[in-house]
């Protein structure tokens, strides 16, 4: 535990960070991410000729819940649940620099994906077995609601974003699972500030 006194602007202000460095409780082998990948990639391939915006609700809600479980187990396979289905809310993307935006906000570093509304798949994790500072999912990922593209992978409190606005989520994970150089280790920051 480290405390540290903030002096601002004459206010002292106590601040005590606790961050917990641990394994994944979840973990799993190389061998599973891949099996389950490739179920993924597999559940959505159907749909890959047809437009999003002309799927029916089930099929638009399966292909996003299928890739965002992908976009976890390939870039941060320790965040993956299977814990309870995953909810799906709309929103629109806000810029980086949008002062408006609270935590939770889906963000954007094109000027042309601001103000487009997406569609927010948010997983739950089981309170009683573990303690991510509060927040109630512990990995969001977002798309756009007209084609279905990703946008954002963000985990837990720690508020890691995973862009894909330069490079596509297609592009970045169309190769076998290996632990790739953006992999993001189970790391949860718990923050208590007063």
């Amino acid at each position: 535990m480290e405390i540290l006194i903030c002096v601002i602007i004459g206010w002292v202000i106590p601040y005590i960070s606790y961050a917990q460095t641990v394994a994944s409780p979840f973990p799993l082998t190389v061998e599973q991410i891949e099996f389950k990948i490739d179920s993924l990639r597999k559940a959505y391939a159907p749909y890959a000729e047809r437009k999003f915006s002309t799927l029916d609700e089930h099929e638009r809600k399966e292909i996003m819940i299928a890739k965002a479980r992908e976009a976890i187990l390939f870039f941060a396979p320790d965040y993956y649940r299977e814990y309870k289905e995953p909810e799906i809310g709309t929103d629109i993307v806000k810029g980086l620099k949008d002062k408006s935006r609270g935590q939770g906000t889906i963000v954007s570093q094109k000027q042309e994906h601001i103000g487009k509304p997406i569609y927010v798949i948010s997983f739950p994790y089981d309170k009683s077995k573990e303690n991510i500072g509060g927040v109630p999912y512990i990995a969001q990922f977002a798309v756009f609601q007209d084609t279905g593209e990703p946008i954002q992978l963000k985990l837990g409190m720690r508020s890691v974003l995973l862009l894909f606005d330069e490079v596509s989520f297609e592009e970045q994970t169309k190769t076998k699972f290996r632990y790739p150089i953006r992999y993001v280790p189970y790391d949860p920051h718990i923050r208590i500030e007063y």
